[in-house]
């Protein structure tokens, strides 16, 4: 009997996203961790001084090879430190693209007469430390051992997004936010050949305007021919309702966020789609599937929502679940990632797009202390891989890597080179050892519980704990599907 022939499987074309958490806090302790200080930087304060985070956060370890502060600093010139085990995580195939949500002010100055002290928590990060912080940053998540045309991949650097558009972007006031941070993500910009930013401006066109990039594709793979290539955009916004002052926002005549309303009403969401309709027409992105006559990608990144949203079972996450469906139907966008509420929050695949309706805290200082109750979600984060196909612009796999905070440092949760992660208890001051798959299955419960609440429907994403060859560097993973 003859064996009839199979047509070949039509190739998927892949592409892949790197979000960096959700919320990255470079501010207090994380701040002084690294090398430049604005003078009285250690005393400023909120509940404490930032010199106490610093502290805290320094706990003692049970080695003797614990970095002295000294040397943190020297390493963070480059952001050889703080990055940590993300600056050797091999992953196969490395990303495309890195994403992130940077919710810190980025000036020199701390002390002009207009800063917002009334908010109770403001974030600083001093410009001198940027471009070694995120000079690390660029050289992370590669294939170590198969990165393949690495000449031509220096030729053509992969993209890093960084949007700015959330409630701590003009922590220390507008006239440093309009002569020191602007004017440096101007020439950032020009002079990086791959970051670039969205969400603030020096009016509301500017901060409308879209992060951009033409991303050649055929060094992704076999799949793609010599000339594919895919047109990427980010749009960053924030609404009120995660806590963005409604005088940060930019106008045609101020400088500014672009800012949502309120997300608490169906009016309130149909204004936000109206205003995001209508700047993706004034930047030229098409908001129909069948107007774009390339591979484009088109990704949302919101600050929304209130903080520690696990705490507030009647949220108005029906208005926010609507909006995000909505800015998928009518304005087409192809992935909204949402951030804002410092813990992850509940994941969702809606007509086939992923909708993350809270990626958690990446890099913070919240390790040296603890909020009663708040330890189920805010001590362990991710970060978030999504693979999407271009054919359909539909997610294809979810990967998160767990991760946590270790004295100012970014690490794995689940290290393939130990047999268990020692993780700080502020409480009883100590040093606890958890087997990996306690940890992994600890996050991956507590986010399919909050998937739950807030999608609670059939298309909610339901992680589980696997083991991934990819991700060779972590032991466990989450998964979906």
């Amino acid at each position: 009997m003859r064996i009839p022939t199979l047509p070949p499987p039509t190739p998927i074309h892949l592409f892949r996203i790197l979000l960096n958490g959700g919320d990255n806090m470079l501010g207090r302790a994380v701040q002084l961790s690294c090398p430049f200080q604005s003078p009285n930087e250690a005393q400023l304060r909120d509940s404490c001084t930032a010199e106490h985070y610093l502290n805290m956060c320094l706990h003692p370890l049970d080695d003797s090879d614990a970095v002295s502060l000294e040397d943190i600093r020297k390493a963070n010139r480059h952001g050889q430190y703080l990055w940590g085990d993300c600056l050797k995580l091999s992953l196969d195939p490395s990303p495309d693209l890195l994403l992130m949500n940077l919710e810190t002010a980025l000036t020199t100055s701390i002390d002009n007469d207009d800063i917002p002290w009334e908010k109770g928590i403001n974030y600083h990060f001093h410009l001198d430390n940027f471009a070694g912080v995120f000079e690390g940053y660029e050289d992370t998540f590669h294939n170590h051992e198969v990165e393949i045309h690495q000449k031509e991949r220096s030729k053509n650097p992969r993209p890093v997004g960084i949007t700015l558009a959330n409630n701590h972007i003009i922590d220390f006031g507008r006239q440093a936010f309009e002569q020191e941070t602007l004017p440096f993500l101007e020439k950032y910009a020009e002079q990086s050949r791959s970051i670039q930013f969205a969400g603030v401006g020096r009016n509301l066109q500017e901060a409308s305007r879209p992060a951009n990039w033409t991303v050649p594709l055929q060094l992704r793979s076999s799949a793609f021919t010599a000339n594919d290539e895919a047109e990427v955009n980010v749009v960053a916004a924030g609404s009120m309702d995660s806590g963005v002052p409604y005088q940060w926002e930019a106008t045609s005549s101020t400088s500014g966020v672009f800012l949502l309303p309120r997300l608490t009403s169906k009016e309130a969401v149909n204004e936000a789609i109206g205003s995001l309709k209508h700047w993706m027409t004034i930047h030229g992105i098409p908001n129909k599937h069948n107007e774009r006559d390339k591979k484009q990608f088109t990704i949302l990144s919101v600050h929304f929502g209130p903080n520690w949203a696990y705490r507030y079972s009647g949220d108005d996450q029906k208005h926010r679940r609507d909006f995000a469906h909505a800015c998928i139907d009518e304005c087409s966008f192809d992935m909204i990632y949402g951030h804002s509420s410092h813990h992850i929050r509940g994941l969702e695949t809606y007509k086939g797009k992923l909708i993350v309706y809270g990626a958690g805290d990446l890099i913070n200082d919240y390790e040296g202390f603890a909020n009663a109750g708040d330890e189920k979600y805010c001590q362990h984060g991710a970060l978030f891989l999504a693979d999407v196909c271009l054919d359909t612009n539909e997610l294809h796999r979810l990967t998160l890597i767990p991760t946590m905070m270790n004295r100012l440092q970014l690490q794995l949760l689940c290290p393939s080179n130990k047999p268990q992660q020692r993780i700080w208890n502020p409480r009883t001051g100590t040093n606890e050892l958890r087997s990996h798959e306690d940890n992994a299955n600890h996050l991956c419960n507590a986010i399919n519980e909050l998937t739950d609440i807030d999608v609670g429907s059939y298309s909610g994403v339901k992680l589980r704990v696997s083991t991934d060859p990819t991700v060779p560097d972590s032991q466990f993973v989450l998964t979906y599907p």
